[in-house]
This record gives C-alpha cells, sequence and structure tokens, in this order.
C-alpha cells in the first residue's frame, strides 16, 4: 500500500538505497529528492480524470464514496482530487463513508447505508479483495447505481472474487 511505501521509504533513504515500487500512487511521495522510485501513476491524476468523466460522460450527479481508512495515504489524497473533479464538472460527493480493512468489515451494514442516501454512481476506495466484497452486496441488495473503482483496485482478482457482481 501506499502507506507502506511511505514507511519503506523512509528506510530506504536513511541506507541510501534505491527502492522501486510499482503500485504506491500517493503524492505524499511526489517530488522529493530521496532514494523512492515509483512506476504506477500519481492517484491524484487518476481520480481527477475519473471525477470528470463520472459526470461529463457516465452523466452521474450524486456519487456517494466508501473508502478504505487504513490507507490514507492513498485514500486521503485520491478523494480529495476525485471530489474537486465531481463538484467543478457540477456533481456532489454524499455521503463519504469510511471502513478499517483491518478490523471486521461490516459490508453489507455499510452498503446498506451508502444505498440509502439514493446515489446515481458509488466509487470504492479499497483493495481489489475489499472492492469485490462491496460489489457482492450492492448486488445482492439490488443496486442499479454504477459502481466506479479506484486503480487500488483495479486487478484481475476483482473478476475472480467478485464474480457477476463486478461485471
Amino acid at each position: 500500500t501506499s502507506n507502506m511505501s511511505l514507511i519503506g521509504a523512509e528506510v530506504a533513504n536513511a541506507k541510501q538505497v534505491v527502492m522501486i515500487s510499482p503500485t504506491a500512487s500517493t503524492g505524499d511521495l511526489s517530488g522529493l529528492d530521496d532514494f523512492f522510485l515509483r512506476t504506477a501513476a500519481v492517484s491524484s491524476d487518476e481520480a481527477l480524470q475519473l471525477a470528470k468523466a463520472s459526470v461529463q460522460e457516465f452523466g452521474i450527479d450524486k456519487i456517494a464514496v466508501i473508502y478504505d481508512s487504513s490507507n490514507a495515504a492513498y485514500s486521503k489524497t485520491w478523494i480529495e482530487y476525485y471530489s474537486k473533479g465531481v463538484e467543478e464538472s457540477g456533481g456532489v460527493i454524499q455521503p463519504l463513508v469510511s471502513f478499517d480493512s483491518g478490523s471486521d468489515t461490516a459490508y453489507l451494514a455499510l452498503a446498506t447505508e451508502v444505498l440509502a442516501t439514493e446515489p446515481d454512481g458509488i466509487a470504492i476506495v479499497a483493495s481489489a479483495a475489499d472492492t469485490s466484497m462491496f460489489c457482492q452486496q450492492f448486488h445482492k441488495l439490488g443496486n442499479t447505481a454504477l459502481i466506479l473503482g479506484s486503480g487500488w483496485g483495479r486487478s484481475l482478482s476483482v473478476l475472480e472474487l467478485g464474480g457477476d457482481s463486478v461485471e
């Protein structure tokens, strides 16, 4: 996760050893004179582009966001830029719901809370496993809102774990 890369980068800098990450995308590691290198795009760019597409191309105006607070280095930046892009495009974020993947996550209860607000779209900022679990719960509850995912959850395992609920 981006949180783990922040910790690893501190160690790499102290030891003056190059650290390369294929997945860390937090903006907190950008623009520094250090030993950290990444091959992934910064999450802020992705979030801003998806936000504009959400409203302008997909036509969704009211978007619920559910995010994993245990990887705040990623989630915080992603939500900041996604919210900015949605609002600049004329949409609204409502509600913003957090969970901690390090604890027992009440997927069904959180999905029910989100759907009670009747969003046009739902953005999930979480790992592939958590994204899949939420998609399954939304599917069980008869969701008709468009579900969007962040880069953090983008992997083939979403298809494997989510099955019909993510197609």
